[in-house]
């Protein structure tokens, strides 16, 4: 008893003089979660080289949504992996070039399918246009010199003497199902830092990752929806989309018809 009073009393003294400090290279740990669209898309490792060739788009486009169906056991629980679907949806249903989003059901895809799967999956659930959901996170555990309390029982489980840094990537890539073509892609962010005690840093590392993809999600679905607006453009101005029909009059076909019926009209006035 008496020496956990007096290891309790040199953290009161460390605390105290504000020596406490993170190091950065000792203790450091790391832990990945990972899901490449990369790897789910050219499974043989064929190369993915951008295509150029004639894409006929048929709007309004029928978009699903999915995550990258994962190698193993899924890391972030469902209910979560629902949620950010959801809400990423939400940047497409804003678009009138859209006709359709759909969040396609867990197990639909197969990991390393790849365009294969895509288009077996195209013709159950009726899209064209596919966005693939996948994401990083890569979390670090710095020790600081309070990390001596972890040799006790009371101090393993309440002196927060570990920094964690927590790095999340997520990305989107849509891609046209039919002609195998990448059309654009969104990404975000977020860098989440806390402290914790040594008996709880997996459960503080799980919350941390649900709220930093949370936080990610949101950047996400931002930049999505900005990334949707110029591509509307994009589709005009590419000579290598066409688009066909009943919502193709914002493509250089769509004008010529559209002017072609004004003449139409003015011919019969006249």
């Amino acid at each position: 008893m008496l020496r956990i009073y007096g290891l309790f009393g040199v953290l009161a003294a460390i605390l105290a003089s504000g020596c406490a400090y993170w190091n950065g290279d000792a203790g450091l740990a790391k832990r990945e979660t990972t899901q490449s669209a990369l790897n789910y898309l050219y499974p043989d490792g064929a190369d993915p080289s951008p295509s150029k060739r004639l894409t006929a788009l048929d709007l309004p486009l029928r978009v699903a949504i999915s995550f990258v169906p994962s190698q193993g056991r899924a890391q972030l629980p469902r209910s979560v992996r629902q949620k950010v679907l959801r809400e990423f949806a939400a940047a497409f249903e804003q678009q009138n070039y859209v006709g359709s989003i759909q969040v396609l059901p867990e197990g639909t895809l197969r990991p390393s399918g790849g365009y294969a799967d895509l288009a077996q999956a195209a013709v159950v659930h009726n899209f064209d246009v596919v966005a693939l959901l996948s994401y990083d996170q890569v979390a670090y555990v710095g020790e600081s010199p309070l990390s001596l309390f972890d040799l006790t029982i009371v101090g393993a489980f309440v002196v927060p003497a570990h920094g964690t840094d927590l790095y999340t990537n997520l990305s989107a890539s849509v891609l046209h199902v039919p002609s195998q073509r990448y059309l654009l892609g969104a990404s975000g962010e977020h860098h989440r830092k806390g402290v914790s005690t040594l008996a709880r840093i997996a459960d503080n590392l799980r919350t941390d990752q649900i709220e930093s993809l949370a936080q990610a999600a949101d950047a996400l679905a931002t930049d999505m929806y900005t990334n949707l607006d110029r591509f509307r453009e994009h589709i005009k101005r590419d000579p290598s989309l066409q688009t066909t029909g009943a919502g193709a009059l914002g493509s250089p076909a769509g004008m010529a018809m559209v002017l072609l019926l004004l003449g139409l009209c003015l011919w019969r006035r006249a």
